[in-house]
C-alpha cells in the first residue's frame, strides 16, 4: 500500500535526487522509499544492538 503526501525538499537535495533517479532509471518516489527504508532499518538495527535482553 502506498499513501501519497507532499515533503518540502530543498533545491539542492530535489536536484540530486532527480539525477539519481535518472541514473538508476527509477522514479524519484521509489528512490525516496529505498533510501527511507535503509535509514529506519538501520535504525532498527542500531536500537536492538542498544535494548537490554529478554529475561
Amino acid at each position: 500500500m502506498s499513501t501519497r503526501t507532499t515533503v518540502s525538499l530543498e533545491d539542492d537535495l530535489l536536484k540530486l535526487l532527480k539525477l539519481k533517479a535518472v541514473e538508476t532509471s527509477t522514479s524519484v518516489s521509489t528512490l525516496l522509499n529505498t533510501i527511507l527504508s535503509d535509514a529506519f532499518r538501520e535504525d532498527g538495527d542500531d536500537l536492538e544492538v542498544c535494548e537490554p535482553p529478554n529475561p
